[in-house]
Order: C-alpha cells, then sequence, then structure tokens
C-alpha cells in the first residue's frame, strides 16, 4: 500500500463523537488506528483490517471531551496517514 494510494476522510466533522473513518485502498491491508487528542496523548490504539476498495469504519467516541483530535494510520509500523477532526457538541 502506497501512501498515494490512500484517501483517508473523516466525517462529520465536526462532530459529537460519532463519526466515519473512509478511506480507499487499492490492496488488503493490516493497519493500525492511533487517535490522538490535541495535547498528543493516544487515546485509542485500534488494528483494523482493510479491504480493496472503499472503508468504512464507524466510530463511536461519545465520551470523549470536547476538542481537536487526531487519526494515525500505520503500516508495520510506518506512518502513512493522519486526519485531523473536531468533537464539538455545541450548536
Amino acid at each position: 500500500m502506497s501512501q498515494n494510494a490512500i484517501s483517508l476522510q473523516i466525517y462529520p466533522n465536526p462532530n459529537n463523537g460519532y463519526f466515519t473513518v473512509s478511506l480507499f485502498t487499492e490492496t488488503p491491508a493490516e493497519v493500525v488506528f492511533n487517535f490522538y487528542d490535541a495535547q498528543g496523548a493516544r487515546r485509542l490504539k485500534q488494528p483494523k483490517t482493510l479491504h480493496v476498495g472503499r472503508n468504512n469504519i464507524q466510530m463511536d467516541q461519545r465520551q470523549w471531551e470536547d476538542g481537536m483530535y487526531f487519526l494515525e494510520m500505520q503500516k508495520s509500523g510506518v506512518r502513512v496517514a493522519v486526519a485531523r477532526f473536531f468533537i464539538s457538541r455545541r450548536r
């Protein structure tokens, strides 16, 4: 899986803690999702198996505080994608 073969999105953004991680890959892959808060503390480490094509992964982190977060995706211990998102319950 080359870096060019990855299209990573998080929506909605901002969200209330319930969101979708959507990504496209040209090859199957075993990856790790690392979620970090704005201070750099890892909030969640989660292995994922990706299949060829579009992968839509539902996440429920409504217990997290409002704020800015980052999703780092690693393959074989190497960062291959990063996305920033916001949790905000204000309307």
